[in-house]
């Protein structure tokens, strides 16, 4: 039932999410730099206020905020000089994307204001969905393939999975605890990620090069901030947003808790809870 579901929220048969929190917390135990950037769809696929949709989302609420308090804890309980004054989104960033146009001439923008043409001939904006499954590590490694970080994927008996992985590490890394900034097909990849992103916003050669520094976290942050703005802002836009990143539209507490970015509770343009809901009757097999 409905209560054994809700202490099933706390366990996961895989552990991703928790060994990307885990690390993080030993590196603030450490006083060192070790930060994660996640880029994740606005919400995954099929209508967003769908039951099955906002279960899915509910489960991702949960882990998200679980991974962030772990890091606040740490954060309280380790007071290193290397850590004053960081916050949690300092070692963790959750992103989305989105576009949004300008109307061109003679598109017929705000006279056409049916369901179907809201997106396109009304607020021009829509979300970007984000179906790859990608990791880069330190401008060493990466891998690509077909697995999501969820138990269909993952649990190793249900659906079958395949990735590429590519290793160079004389071209990133770490070498005597130094970082190693090369110019390896691993950090070209994604230095164009982070270009294709970024748009036309610009980020300081020196920070790009280095993605684990407080100060490239807060200036990619400064970006994808923007990009919210313009992506929200009412009435037809007459400029094109100025980078595909944004926020995910959660804000995180000092403690690691989270709220919704929208005073609704709901993604734009739909009536679709962010922080999802339990049906309560759903299959897990279903959503996980």
């Amino acid at each position: 039932g409905s209560r054994k579901r809700k202490m099933m929220a706390n366990v996961s048969p895989h552990i991703v999410p928790l060994e990307i929190a885990l690390r993080i917390e030993r590196a603030i135990e450490r006083g060192e730099r070790f930060t994660a950037y996640l880029l994740v769809p606005m919400w995954p696929e099929g209508p967003p206020d769908s039951i099955a949709v906002q279960e899915i989302l509910c489960w991702q609420w949960h882990t998200l905020e679980l991974m962030y308090k772990r890091i606040a804890a740490a954060l309280a309980r380790c007071p290193h000089r290397n850590t004053q004054g960081l916050v949690p989104t300092d070692y963790l960033a959750v992103y989305t994307l989105g576009n949004r146009e300008r109307a061109d001439s003679g598109s017929g923008a705000g006279e056409r204001t049916a369901d179907k043409f809201r997106y396109w001939c009304v607020v021009r904006r829509q979300p970007i969905y984000v179906h790859s499954k990608l990791l880069i590590v330190d401008d060493a490694v990466v891998v690509i393939g077909s697995a999501n970080i969820n138990e269909r994927s993952l649990a190793g008996t249900r659906d079958t999975e395949i990735a590429l992985i590519g290793f160079q590490p004389r071209l990133g890394g770490l070498l005597r605890g130094q970082p190693l900034r090369g110019g390896g097909e691993v950090a070209r990849f994604r230095r164009s990620l982070w270009a294709e992103h970024l748009g036309s916003a610009t980020l300081d050669a020196s920070l790009e090069g280095e993605p684990e520094k407080v100060e490239t976290m807060r200036a990619v942050r400064a970006i994808a901030e923007r990009s919210w703005n313009e992506y929200c802002a009412s009435g037809s836009p007459t400029q094109d947003i100025s980078a595909h990143l944004l926020p995910y539209p959660i804000v995180i507490q000092a403690d690691g808790s989270m709220k919704t970015r929208t005073t609704t509770g709901t993604f734009p343009d739909t009536n679709a809870s962010i922080r999802g809901k339990d049906a309560g009757h759903v299959p897990n097999i279903l959503t996980t």
